[in-house]
């Protein structure tokens, strides 16, 4: 429950910085467009140039459209992980934080062996198959029974013999010979190999668990990559560019 509401509100603030950015290019967009409409009507520009700015900011406006049209769907998927009503409003994250994890990746490893659900669910089943085993085994040894049992009488008023009226109690021993040492081989052949078949879908489990939290191992460590890049270098860059062709644009 905590990773499925934690995944929604991540893509709720995903959804939340992407309307932004489209409001900016909207914005910029349009500044472009009134210049690029100035300079066509004092015969510095073209009608081509102002259409082509045109299209694109109608692309632009449809695409904030859509954006702001998706908040709803992702507001009731978190309205019902939180079990809220659906129709219930939600405000739009103004920043996500960031997290990071400190625990190695070998303790990460060594935790998924452990802890994880369908790996125990596994390893409880192989235990049942163990115990089975062992079970399988006592068939082969003699079944002993012993036992207390008596008799119901009732007194004689006829005559009055030893013991009149006590109910004998009689002591019992049964001995079970084991003789179908077949069937008790079955027995034993079948645990041992629901057994095997347990521990290897155990080890097939494990080997994909393990190429999962690689692959998000992997991920994680590329999108601190591309954090750290778009941060520090490409956004930087694309900013002055904007501001680069601005000018070039509005100066022409």
């Amino acid at each position: 429950l905590i990773f499925r509401v934690k995944n929604i509100y991540y893509e709720y603030g995903y959804l939340a910085q992407a309307i932004s950015i489209a409001k900016d290019n909207v914005t910029l967009l349009t500044h472009f467009e009134s210049v690029a409409r100035a300079k066509y009507r004092g015969g510095a520009g073209l009608q081509s140039a102002v259409i082509k700015v045109q299209v694109e900011l109608g692309k632009l406006e449809d695409r904030l459209r859509s954006l702001q049209d998706l908040t709803r769907p992702i507001v009731a998927k978190l309205n019902f992980s939180l079990n809220r009503p659906s129709h219930l409003p939600l405000p739009l994250p103004k920043a996500l934080p960031a997290e990071k994890h400190d625990v190695a990746d070998k303790e990460l490893f060594s935790l998924l062996r452990a802890e994880n659900p369908s790996l125990k669910v596994l390893d409880f089943m192989a235990a049942k198959e163990d115990f089975a085993i062992k079970l399988a085994e006592k068939n082969f040894f003699p079944d002993m029974t012993l036992g207390v049992d008596y008799i119901d009488t009732s007194s004689r008023s006829d005559m009055d013999p030893k013991d009149n009226g006590k109910d004998p109690v009689i002591a019992k021993l049964s001995i079970n010979v084991p003789i179908w040492h077949q069937k008790y081989n079955a027995i034993g052949k079948e645990a041992k190999a629901r057994r095997r078949a347990f521990l290897r879908d155990r080890k097939e489990k494990e080997n994909l668990l393990i190429a999962d939290l690689e692959m998000a191992l992997y991920q994680l460590r590329d999108a601190d990559r591309k954090i750290n890049l778009y941060g520090d270098t490409l956004l930087p860059k694309a900013e002055q560019n904007v501001k680069i062709n601005l000018l070039a644009f509005t100066s022409e």
